[in-house]
């Protein structure tokens, strides 16, 4: 094992923590967000620096934090940086970021700074650590944090409770999962154990009923926080893809497009745009899982790319949501609401966000949408196609909104409603990731295939112990 350079690895994961308990003057009011805000750019520093690291030390490298307590106290490491989380640290990083920095004011206003701080320990320490019992720890504080979140609000007691159940039921499977995991053989039921509490997490059919309240109840920053990380795809690609079955497999991959397509068609006929929003995002989630969840490296990378260019345009695309709302109030489908000479920036931006959501070509989501059609057909074409039709659906979706809430007649005021500086910069960055990763795609890419060879060769080790194990 390689050292880092620096204690990179504690200071991302545990300092937005340490500074949730600092005193309440601090975290309070203007002092607050400016807290929030601050932190979210050094842990971006910090994550970056990281991944920086990673790729000097070339290919194949095995990063950990000098600092680690786990090597101290239990003789292995609890965080490191490998190829699959390398990008995976700065993209969470990206996410709160961005978010902080463009959600509407009167959102940021009533947000709780020390929810905020604990949500992005929370996340980036999922993303850094490698044990499972710590990955059980935090996949259980991310789940109260959103279900404090929907309490503390009156009018979404019903969903918190719905989304509580949801989510207990996925601690309590993920928990007894891992406890069971050093003493039962992997072809035993703990796998289905895993792979029920991922499905429950991630929204995926039968389990998907709390994930358009969700979008639907809590402030859409806030919302994206919870879901665009997809901490239950880190779980899965750590915990079951080295030890799955090929048939266990083909039941999540078949699970996954069946709700890739179920939430696509569901979003082409809502009328709110809070639950369009959720549809659209369990449709690309899923899809996401379904790449996750391929055998063969081509798909895999495109599940892993699609992972993280679908959430960063996911997390753009609510923004301009939150800031369009925030202008209008409640948005509808109902009607064609007009007002593109009002708001042109936004809509050009919502347009743009949207698409490459949906892996629209010369954005990046293209590259991993290409990889995962790709992969999904060299198993079969029923699968690819799928994913084509899942795809085409989510991109109907995107130009619906896109012509109701902007075209139609002109309105009476043709006064333009302007964009906040801190808005403007956060889609405007957003936007040209996006744009020049689609322009120059192949370094992005390369990293997510050697992550994805670096999990099959994992998958082959485990295979090879047991068989070994079970040798005279």
């Amino acid at each position: 094992m390689v050292e880092l350079s620096g204690p990179w690895l504690v200071l991302v994961a545990l300092v937005p923590g340490i500074v949730a308990l600092a005193p309440r003057s601090l975290l309070t009011g203007r002092a607050g967000r400016r807290v929030v805000l601050g932190m979210s750019w050094l842990e971006l520093l910090l994550s970056g620096l990281v991944a920086w690291e990673f790729h000097q030390r070339g290919e194949g490298a095995f990063l950990v934090d000098p600092l680690d307590p786990g090597r101290l106290f239990l003789g292995r490491p609890l965080v490191v940086v490998d190829e699959l989380n390398s990008l995976l640290l700065p993209f969470g990083g990206l996410l709160f970021a961005f978010v902080l920095l463009g959600a509407p004011r009167a959102e940021r206003a009533k947000a709780s700074v020390r929810r905020i701080l604990a949500a992005e320990s929370i996340i980036l320490g999922t993303f850094a650590t490698i044990e499972p019992f710590l990955l059980a720890f935090l996949w259980a504080m991310s789940t109260l944090n959103a279900y404090l979140e929907l309490r503390s609000r009156e009018t979404s007691r019903s969903t918190a409770r719905a989304v509580g159940i949801y989510m207990a039921g996925s601690v309590l499977l993920f928990s007894l999962g891992i406890l069971l995991l050093g003493s039962v053989a992997a072809t035993s039921g703990v796998n289905y154990l895993l792979v029920a509490a991922v499905l429950t997490r991630k929204g995926v059919f039968p389990f998907h009923s709390w994930v358009i309240p969700l979008f639907e109840h809590l402030p859409l920053g806030a919302a994206i926080l919870f879901a665009a990380p997809q901490i239950a795809a880190y779980a899965a690609v750590r915990l079951i893809l080295p030890t799955a079955s090929p048939t266990l497999l083909s039941l999540i991959g078949l699970a996954s497009l069946a709700t890739a397509i179920y939430g696509a068609a569901l979003a082409l006929v809502q009328e709110d745009v809070r639950r369009v929003l959720g549809a659209f995002f369990m449709s690309q989630s899923a899809l996401v899982m379904a790449g996750l969840d391929s055998r063969n490296t081509m798909g895999l990378a495109g599940g892993l790319a699609l992972w993280i260019s679908t959430g960063l345009a996911l997390a753009g695309f609510t923004l301009t949501i939150a800031a369009l709302e925030a202008r209008r109030g409640p948005l509808s489908l109902s009607r064609f609401a007009g007002g593109y000479e009002r708001t042109s920036f936004l809509a050009v931006s919502f347009l743009f966000l949207g698409l490459a959501s949906v892996g629209f070509p010369g954005t990046l989501g293209f590259a991993g949408q290409e990889a995962l059609a790709h992969g999904a057909f060299t198993e079969t074409p029923f699968r690819g196609a799928l994913v084509l039709l899942a795809s085409a659906l989510n991109g109907i979706t995107v130009m619906r909104c896109y012509l109701q809430l902007f075209c139609g007649a002109r309105t009476e005021s043709a006064r333009a409603q302007g964009v906040r500086p801190r808005e403007r910069l956060s889609f405007l960055v957003l936007v040209l990731i996006l744009f020049l990763g689609g322009l120059f795609p192949q370094p992005f890419l390369r990293s997510r295939e050697r992550a994805a060879e670096f999990s099959f060769d994992e998958r082959e080790r485990r295979a090879s112990e047991r068989v070994l194990g079970r040798s005279p």
